[in-house]
């Protein structure tokens, strides 16, 4: 836990594993984010803290935000930046 808000907590976690024996380190990895990130949101925990969504993460915006945040962003996206030049593709 590295900082903590009247709201909760940023708590930040890590997770390793010995992959010489798997086929697909890397589908093992995504599934283990995938659930681990599913269960955070269904606890009420967001899905970034000051790093932003990102890439890896957009998948979840929706959830995390709702349908009328995104649109809310996506607006403030193409006002701010019309060509989509900065963070190209990271939320949408």
């Amino acid at each position: 836990m590295t900082q903590t808000y009247d709201a909760g907590a940023c708590i930040y976690f890590y997770f390793g594993f010995r992959f010489k024996d798997l086929q697909d380190p890397l589908k093992v990895y995504v599934d283990v984010e995938n659930d681990a990130r599913d269960e955070i949101l269904k606890c009420g925990g967001s899905l970034s803290h000051h790093h932003g969504v990102g890439k890896l993460r957009k998948k979840w915006i929706a959830e995390a935000i709702s349908p009328m945040g995104v649109r809310m962003l996506k607006g403030l996206k193409t006002s701010a930046d019309p060509k989509n030049i900065f963070a190209n593709g990271n939320l949408f």
